[in-house]
């Protein structure tokens, strides 16, 4: 629907349905740069009768990054744009979020957080996964939006949530690397979130999952969902985790896990784990708060509140350049090799 606007193509697409029903799409821009594409700026279209679309109008295109990995969604009768700083690994520094009332004209920025680079992979030494430390989003028709990125909180990749009512915050801050998170918001005026994590740390295998329900005006509650996921089974890529330039083989689940929820309490989370008749197979979890059946404990979660805005670079530390970067914004992105 974005046409042939851009000369080189569109990558990073989302979409998203207001309580209207006016169909937005967000994707970034791709121009030829010599041998390669390059980002160049993040764009919407909408349309009110799911046929007929907007001309691209121009939301973003930060220095860094140039509005890759960005994300779009829809509330009630407000479109929201989120769109990340880029360093030269090609992973987030600063989040900033736009906003439209009719998905052509946008205002914004409106910072959200600045912090030190998380890691795309382990360090050298470690089982090398890649972390997707990609931006995730979504919007609900009550009005309410959720975004949610890994940053650097003590050398280690942590979740960190901002929400349209509730501000930002560290999900459950812990000294071992929280990767492939996820997030939606759901008719209840809650908030989900989840991710893979070592099942001790600060990185010893093997994987689980870990979701999060944040009731309207109260604490979270936190569950792990699943355990014994053995991400050497998962297959095996050479176009995700880069050192010094040079790329290395990791194991990945994919880009984005995305939660879904509903009005009731309840959401799903997937996860991809080794069956007994394939190496990587995609399941998914079903939560519900409050249980109807409990059989998973539940914890409070070492949930850190932040203001909406705040620079956490205080509490990263950062890696030499190149040791953990991602795979360039320009570069061919699909199922990894087998």
């Amino acid at each position: 629907m974005l046409g042939t606007f851009s000369n080189a193509g569109w990558d990073y697409p989302s979409i998203g349905v207001d309580g209207s029903g006016r169909i937005i799409i967000g994707a970034v821009s791709f121009i030829t740069c010599g041998q390669t594409t390059c980002p160049n700026g993040y764009y919407s279209v909408v349309s009110t009768d799911s046929t007929n679309f907007s001309a691209p109008s121009f939301i973003a295109k930060p220095a860094g990054g140039a509005g890759a990995q960005s994300r779009v969604v829809a509330t009630n009768n407000v479109f929201q744009a989120f769109v990340p700083t880029l360093n030269t690994d090609n992973v987030p520094t600063q989040v900033n979020r736009w906003q439209s009332s009719n998905g052509t004209s946008w205002t914004g920025p409106n910072l959200l957080a600045n912090f030190t680079a998380p890691a795309a992979h382990p360090p050298v030494g470690a089982t090398q996964i890649y972390y997707a430390p990609l931006l995730t989003a979504q919007g609900y028709t009550n009005g309410l939006w959720t975004v949610a990125f890994q940053i650097n909180n003590g050398g280690f990749n942590n979740a960190y949530l901002c929400t349209s009512d509730r501000g930002c915050g560290l999900v459950n801050a812990a000294g071992t690397d929280q990767f492939l998170v996820g997030t939606s918001v759901s008719g209840d005026s809650a908030y989900w979130v989840s991710y893979y994590v070592y099942t001790s740390a600060p990185r010893t295998l093997p994987l689980k999952t870990q979701a999060f329900y944040f009731p309207h005006g109260q604490s979270g509650i936190g569950a792990t969902t699943n355990t014994g996921i053995d991400p050497t089974k998962w297959l095996p890529t050479n176009t995700r985790c880069f050192v010094s330039g040079q790329s290395e083989n990791c194991y990945a689940a994919g880009d984005f896990h995305t939660v879904g929820s509903n009005p009731f309490a309840s959401a799903t989370t997937p996860f991809v784990k080794q069956s007994t008749t394939h190496l990587t197979d995609l399941f998914q979890s079903f939560t519900q708060n409050p249980p109807s059946e409990p059989n998973v404990p539940n914890f409070a979660p070492n949930t850190i509140w932040f203001p909406v805005g705040a620079d956490l670079t205080s509490i990263g530390v950062t890696a030499a350049p190149g040791t953990l970067a991602a795979l360039p914004p320009g570069e061919t992105r699909g199922v990894p090799e087998q």
